[in-house]
Order: structure tokens, then sequence, then C-alpha cells
């Protein structure tokens, strides 16, 4: 059986960890907490990592696969300018507010399916709440697998019982069409991570980008797959603040980042 993680997923440090504790508590509170960390441009500090990667360049080019409401767009963009971005996000409310965001980021490109290694329509599972009668989906938790799911509300929510799940189709297709040579890649997909890596194998390969990706179950099968292409696991430390090879005991969080030697000389 697979160990899971027992522990909610805190990634801020300072105050800020137990403001985002009181956040997850309760998921009226989330939606609140989520629209305000936008518009103040707070995201997980795990991404901070990236400062200590050197792309050679003052602007680089992003691919975001599962980009939600462009939350990490933004905060990367406040940690290393973003030149070209292409966001692949499926579902059609976060997708929408991608085309808005346009209007801050001219050179993005917004693609309403899941990156994946092929086509095909998924079932996805999404909690929802409702609030003056009408459905809210909490669309930051979309999961591929309905127990994964459960058990990640189970350890981040104190109040559960106004949370509900429902079941949607979402497209997944395969994209090599990137007129830009790719310097980052983030993805975050609640486990379908393993599918997004396959699917731009030919693209790993050409322009040997930073990967940072959040995983759950499939680490030891993407790391396999991408020593092939001389990448090694780093994690990055909030204590010390710089990026450390992981070893056999379990990492301090969950984003993992796939570097190559380039990316520290």
């Amino acid at each position: 059986m697979k160990k899971r993680n027992n522990k909610a997923d805190i990634t801020q440090t300072g105050i800020f960890s137990y403001l985002e504790r009181i956040s997850r508590s309760h998921p009226y509170i989330y939606f609140f907490a989520r629209n305000l960390a936008f518009y103040l441009n707070i995201f997980e500090k795990e991404f901070d990592g990236i400062r200590n990667i050197n792309f050679k360049k003052e602007k680089i080019n992003l691919i975001d696969v599962g980009a939600s409401d462009g939350i990490a767009i933004k905060y990367i963009n406040k940690i290393k300018p973003l030149k070209h971005i292409y966001a692949f996000e499926p579902n059609q409310v976060y997708y929408e507010r991608l085309i808005k965001f346009k209007s801050n980021f001219k050179n993005l490109s917004v693609f309403n399916f899941g990156l994946s290694n092929k086509k095909q329509k998924h079932t996805v599972f999404i909690p929802y709440i409702r609030l003056l009668g009408k459905m809210y989906h909490m669309i930051t938790y979309t999961f591929y697998n309905l127990d994964e799911l459960k058990h990640n509300l189970k350890i981040n929510y104190i109040f559960k019982k106004q949370i509900k799940i429902d079941k949607v189709k979402i497209n997944l297709s395969t994209y090599d069409n990137f007129k830009h040579n790719i310097d980052l890649v983030k993805i975050d997909v609640n486990g379908h991570e393993l599918n997004v890596v396959k699917g731009i194998l030919r693209l790993i390969k050409k322009d040997k980008p930073a990967i940072i990706l959040e995983e759950l179950d499939n680490i030891a099968k993407i790391a396999e797959l991408l020593s092939k292409y001389d990448y090694k696991c780093y994690n990055y430390s909030l204590k010390s603040k710089i990026l450390k090879k992981i070893n056999r005991k379990r990492p301090e969080n969950l984003n993992y980042y796939f570097l190559q030697k380039k990316h520290f000389n």
C-alpha cells in the first residue's frame, strides 16, 4: 500500500502559514482567501527556488500545465520576468479568467484542454459547495482519482460537511506547436503529471527546460524517466532557501524540481 501524505498542504511560512491553515479549514473561508492571495500575488513559497536557477537570460518562456486562474504565472513573473507563456487549463471557468488575463500578459497563449500524452476525454472529480442556492466548484482541488480527493479534503478541512463532489468530463490532448524555446515547465494536475511529462518528451529533449511539478504518487517513475535526459530531482528548502537534491528521506514539500547541470552554472 502506498504511503499517503497525512499533513495539511501548507505552502507558506511564518505568519502566512497560520493564515493559510485557517483558510483551508473551512471551504467558505478558502474561497475568500484564494481570491485574496491572487490579488496580493501570494503563492506557494516553494516556487522561490526559481531564484536559484540560472536561466542565462533576463526573460524566460514558460509552459504552465494546470494554469488555473493564473496565480502561478503572476508569482513566477514576480521572481523571473516572463516573455512568452503557454497556459493549459481544461476548466471552462478558469479558462475564461485566463483569457481576461491576457490584458496583463500580451504574450500569453491559452488552451482550453489539459496537456497530456494522448487525445481523450477524462473523468475528474471536483469538490463544490452551495452558497445562497448557487453551486461553487473548488476548482483547484480537481483530482483524477476520487479516493485521493477524499483523502486530500480529509487532511485539509476541519469543516467538511458542506463539501460535495461533482464528476466532470474534461478534454485532454497533445500539443507540440511551441514557437519559442521553453525555459521552464510548471505542472500541477493532481495525479496526471506522468502523462504530461510523457506528452512533452520531445520538447524536453530539445529545449532541456527546468521542470517544477507537484506529484503525490508517480514521482519515482517520473524521476526514472527524466534521468534518461540527465535530470536530477531537487526540493526547495524553505528553511535554508536552497535547492537540495532529494535522497531517500521524505522531501520537505511536494513541489519537485527537475534540473540539469546547466541550471546551476
